[in-house]
């Protein structure tokens, strides 16, 4: 017999360090260095993930695949809202990128970031981060990129 047949955490495949960060974030939400040292890690990564242009984006998968399962962590969602604003705020390299695939299917932050909102009224950081990254979103170009309603 496989000598950790019996511990299932042994023999579970390995987790990409987006998915290690996201869950830290999540499980230890009230931990108050944890959550900016996952932000700051998921930007690194964001940036400098390895992937294609046009490929997939483990980073962004994973933050918005948590937001959806974790919608009433407060502490998560204020953390996740101002990551995609400053992702989608940021400039430079494969920032525009980055915003492109934000709006897109799978990913659609902006649905994201509605939710949180909805859910915490109250949460003025939540909100402001969630306002910001809409604002980003939304594009203040000729064309609209999203459409609030």
């Amino acid at each position: 017999m496989f000598k950790g047949a019996n511990r299932p955490w042994l023999v579970r495949p390995p987790f990409s360090a987006p998915e290690w960060i996201v869950s830290a974030m999540v499980r230890f939400s009230s931990n108050p260095q944890i959550l900016p040292a996952g932000i700051n890690a998921l930007i690194y990564l964001a940036f400098d993930d390895g992937s294609p242009a046009g490929g997939t984006h483990p980073a962004l998968d994973v933050l918005l695949q948590k937001m959806r399962a974790h919608p009433f962590n407060q502490a998560f969602q204020q953390a996740a809202c101002s990551l995609l604003g400053t992702l989608a705020f940021a400039d430079g390299y494969r920032a525009g990128e980055i915003q492109q695939r934000l709006i897109e299917r799978p990913y659609m932050a902006h649905e994201a970031i509605l939710v949180a909102m909805r859910t915490f009224p109250m949460d003025g950081r939540l909100q402001q981060s969630g306002c910001r990254a809409l604002a980003c979103l939304a594009g203040d170009g000729k064309e609209q990129q999203v459409v609030v309603a």
